[in-house]
């Protein structure tokens, strides 16, 4: 009988114990100063839906309104935009993630290049380098720039 005690006493013991999971929120904008509107290519959000989804278009000499999304399961934004100019097609990735490790927010994950335009390539750049706040939370938010 006490053995059978015990065991209940531990059952109900692992059954108060949760995992907590914690949403975090990647958001990522575009500067452009291309010189000319550039167009969105493709996007992508890993561990969800992008939300609000990227632009269509980003005027020149303006900033997109913030675009990405909020999800539990290690959230990543990557958006491509590219412009014609001088019949050629010059474009810019970047990509943003977040992690957890244990109880502390991981290093984010980031990349930024030019995918179109041979020579001369685009520039392609972080505004300032990508920082997480702190845990729990762990939420990004980053600007790339496209110039010339």
């Amino acid at each position: 009988m006490r053995k059978i005690l015990l065991l209940l006493g531990v059952i109900s013991g692992l059954a108060a114990f949760s995992v907590e999971t914690f949403a975090q929120t990647v958001t990522l904008t575009v500067k452009n100063s291309f010189g000319q509107t550039i167009n969105l290519d493709s996007y992508s959000c890993g561990g969800g839906t992008c939300s609000p989804a990227p632009p269509g278009s980003v005027a020149n000499g303006t900033t997109s309104s913030g675009f990405g999304l909020t999800s539990a399961s290690l959230p990543s934004v990557q958006v491509r935009y590219q412009a014609f100019k001088n019949g050629k097609y010059y474009g810019c990735q970047w990509m943003l993630g977040t992690g957890i490790i244990g109880s502390n927010c991981s290093s984010p994950s980031s990349s930024v290049s030019a995918y179109q335009g041979v020579y001369p390539s685009p520039t392609c750049t972080f505004f300032k380098a990508p920082v997480q706040e702190p845990y729990p939370s762990c939420n990004i938010s980053v600007t790339g720039v496209m110039s010339p």
